[in-house]
């Protein structure tokens, strides 16, 4: 694990990540006690959706789902992502919970928007250039992003090509 100090970096950015998640989790669950409409039922679906993805990736990245979205793998992706999220919960619901619960993913956002030129840039040499990998690194989590000593991750070589058999026209593969 990567410190600056005593800060560890990768569980800083864990804690942000998975506190984002949650937080919209929780704010669409709360959605759902208020007297809204269908349109606002549909979007506290998409919030649950995005709020449990968002918090199974901190423990798990299964590559079904990351092949996806690719900009998760980065700061300023993520940064975004969870604001566009935490953005959603404001204004939906005549209670708080909501608005708090967006509030708060939009601060967890606004860390990963800044940590993505910190790390770019390298303007805190122990600042680790990549998220940290999951907690749980599963067979899927280990082809796709593999720990270093460091505690930041990086990616695996890539495999060899393999080699396609053209049919020739007579019914056998050269």
């Amino acid at each position: 694990m990567t410190f600056c100090g005593s800060v560890p970096w990768g569980w800083l950015s864990r804690i942000f990540g998975i506190g984002g998640g949650a937080c919209t989790f929780i704010g669409a669950l709360w959605g759902f006690g208020c007297d809204t409409d269908f349109h606002d039922r549909v979007i506290f679906i998409y919030m649950m959706i995005f709020g449990g993805t968002m918090t199974l990736i901190e423990f798990y990245w299964p590559n079904s789902i990351l092949v996806f979205i690719k900009f998760y793998h980065n700061y300023l992706g993520r940064g975004l992502f969870m604001l566009f999220c935490g953005c959603l919960g404001i204004g939906r619901c005549n209670n708080g919970m909501p608005h708090a619960m967006g509030i708060i993913t939009m601060i967890c956002a606004f860390y990963f928007i800044l940590a993505s030129p910190i790390a770019i840039f390298g303007l805190f040499p122990e600042f680790p250039i990549h998220l940290p990998a999951p907690l749980c690194a599963g067979k899927d989590a280990e082809s796709t992003i593999a720990p270093t000593s460091a505690g930041t991750a990086t990616k695996p070589p890539p495999k060899a090509p393999v080699e396609l058999k053209v049919d020739d026209g007579r019914g056998a593969y050269d």
